[in-house]
């Protein structure tokens, strides 16, 4: 057989399996993404990372009913939500709903300084923040979007590596978006396409490109 008619035949051999597995594959690429480090132990506190308050912060409220833990941190960031029609930061916003769901106001800590760019920026601030405690916590709870959860752990691990804090895992659900379905909406499509392009940008800064 011809070259040329081998690498035809290769490219319809790929085509064809991909489709076969295209599901598979679909779901593998998003599983990968996720972390979720269920059954969830006793934390000194939960960390809910900004973004997605809508879904993060129920979960979170969920968690603290449950008696995962008896703090709440935040960190600020600069979103706002004056497009929705509520003129503050998403710390503050987020500090609503989480009393809206039963969370006391008291065990509700947003943390001071500037305001937080970046996952790594609020790894940053966190760390900052556990240095200055008198007692070390030992043990965090971090809630966040099931598609940003590896990559949040990833980078709290990089940047708390000189911290005895063992780093555990909530993966907050997306209602209609999940790892089973995420290429059937355009919004998971999104969620996932950026969240890769995130992946490949924290690599490269962390090699140092």
């Amino acid at each position: 057989m011809p070259r040329w008619q081998r690498l035809i035949v290769g490219f319809f051999l790929i085509v064809v399996l991909s489709w076969h597995f295209h599901i598979q594959l679909m779901q593998g690429a998003a599983a990968w993404l996720a972390r979720d480090d269920r059954p969830y132990l006793q934390a000194d506190a939960i960390i809910v990372l900004m973004g997605d308050a809508a879904h993060r912060m129920p979960y979170a409220a969920e968690l603290f009913r449950q008696g995962l833990a008896v703090q709440i941190w935040l960190a600020p960031t600069d979103d706002e939500f004056a497009h929705h029609g509520v003129n503050v930061r998403e710390a503050e916003f987020a500090q609503q709903l989480l009393m809206s769901a039963g969370v006391p106001a008291s065990a509700i800590h947003i943390m001071d300084g500037a305001l937080c760019w970046s996952t790594r920026d609020e790894a940053l601030r966190y760390r900052d923040y556990l240095r200055s405690l008198p007692q070390l916590s030992r043990r965090v709870l971090l809630v966040t979007s099931w598609s940003h959860s590896r990559r949040a752990a990833w980078t709290f691990a990089q940047t708390w590596r000189d911290l005895p804090v063992h780093i555990a895992v909530a993966a907050s659900p997306v209602p209609g978006i999940a790892v089973e379905n995420w290429w059937r909406t355009e919004m998971g499509f999104d969620i996932v396409f950026n969240e890769y392009v995130r992946w490949l940008y924290n690599w490269l800064h962390h090699f140092g490109w």
